[in-house]
This record gives C-alpha cells, sequence and structure tokens, in this order.
C-alpha cells in the first residue's frame, strides 16, 4: 500500500526533463531581457552626457553673449571692436567668470578646428590687443560637429522700419548686434540635438568711454528705428 502511494506522488523522466527545459528557456528570455535594458540604459546615459555638454555650452554662450562689451576703437589705436565675427568664428569681448572687479574682461575667440568646437579665450581688461600680456588658454565646449554657421542681425536702411536683417559677418561696426545667434549641425547619424541659440546683448554702449567724445551720427533711416 506504501509502495503504491510511493510511486504515485513521483514525476517521470519525462516530466523532469520538461520541467528542466521550461527552466533553461525562462532563464535565456530573462538574460537576454536584461542585456537589452542594460545596453538601452548606456545609450541614454551616453545620449545624455552628450545633451548634457550641449546643454552648459548654450547656457555659457548665453551668458558670455548677452554680457558682451562694446569698446569704441577711437578712444585709442590699440583698441578692438567689442565683437567682431564671421559664419565660423566669433571674436567678443565680456566680462570673465565669478569676478566683480571694474574691466575684469576676457577676449573670447569661439571657432572649429577639425571636428570640434573650442574656445580660445585671454584677459582683456580694456579692450587692448596685446596677446603678451597672458597667454592663451583654450578648452573644448562640443566635440564631433559638422559644421557651424554664426549670424547677426542689426538695423538695416536696406530693411523696412522697425525690423532687422540678418548677415553672416560683423566687422568695423562700435555698436554691437541687436542679435546673435549660432547654429550647430551634428553628423547624420549623431543623436545629440543643438536647439537654435540666439542671444541679445544687454550692453548698449562703453561705459569707460569719454564724457566728451561727440556722437556719432547715425542715418536718418536708423534714428527712426
Amino acid at each position: 500500500m506504501s509502495s503504491q502511494w510511493s510511486h504515485a506522488q513521483g514525476f517521470t523522466l519525462l516530466e523532469m526533463t520538461v520541467v528542466l527545459l521550461l527552466v533553461a528557456l525562462m532563464s535565456t528570455i530573462v538574460m537576454q531581457g536584461l542585456k537589452f535594458g542594460t545596453r538601452a540604459y548606456a545609450q541614454v546615459v551616453k545620449v545624455d552626457d552628450a545633451n548634457w555638454e550641449v546643454f552648459v555650452t548654450q547656457q555659457f554662450l548665453r551668458g558670455a553673449l548677452q554680457a558682451a562689451y562694446p569698446f569704441d576703437p577711437e578712444r585709442a589705436s590699440n583698441k578692438a571692436y567689442g565683437l567682431e565675427g564671421t559664419a565660423t568664428r566669433l571674436h567678443f569681448s565680456g566680462a570673465m567668470a565669478r569676478s566683480t572687479a571694474p574691466g575684469a574682461l576676457n577676449r573670447y575667440e569661439i571657432f572649429i578646428a577639425g571636428r570640434n568646437l573650442l574656445m580660445r579665450w585671454r584677459l582683456d581688461r580694456d579692450g587692448r590687443q596685446n596677446p603678451q600680456e597672458m597667454p592663451d588658454r583654450q578648452e573644448l565646449l562640443v566635440r564631433n560637429i559638422e559644421l557651424i554657421e554664426w549670424s547677426y542681425a542689426g538695423r538695416s536702411c536696406e530693411a523696412p522700419p522697425g525690423q532687422i536683417s540678418w548677415q553672416d559677418k560683423w566687422q568695423g561696426q562700435r555698436e554691437l548686434p541687436t542679435l546673435v545667434r549660432l547654429r550647430v549641425v551634428f553628423p547624420k547619424d549623431d543623436p545629440r540635438q543643438w536647439p537654435e541659440l540666439i542671444v541679445a546683448p544687454r550692453v548698449t554702449d562703453d561705459a569707460m568711454s569719454w564724457f566728451d567724445q561727440p556722437s556719432v551720427e547715425r542715418p536718418e533711416c536708423e534714428r527712426r528705428l
């Protein structure tokens, strides 16, 4: 009686084989799911790190360009214009980060070298173009880009009153542009995104200029704007 009961409660070899196959199949599915999740997480972290680089660069450029300083080059022969740029390179003077000292300015240069967006800067107390005062320092802003495109908006006699016109060059002008725009294009297979950066410089006049300097006469069309 006890022998028959023990035999009825046991498992056959076929049943054990089926159970083991099911366990192996479930383990394989779980492991594949873990591998996929790990790869997806690594990809998300990689993209987030790359986009964080873009975010930090945009925040810096926005703050620096808003504080760009419009030097008046007529005050001395060794002065430079506060902002000068082309479609691929920008020079401007702006406040030094974390500094409250009067005249504490840097001369910045934003440009592309190879496939990287770089920034070069040096001390620029009063707009002097003397590279011997302090050596240039350089920092990588965004790596592996396809191209950049700076453009500048300013008042123009050719535009209707109250409107501005975009141009790919800003040189030899005492005033800063009304708006500065930077477009960055990444390679086709790059998941990063560059939101179009448009900045309005806030400083309008050289506060260190002489008070008895004659005012600059502007064309009639500009005085209407």
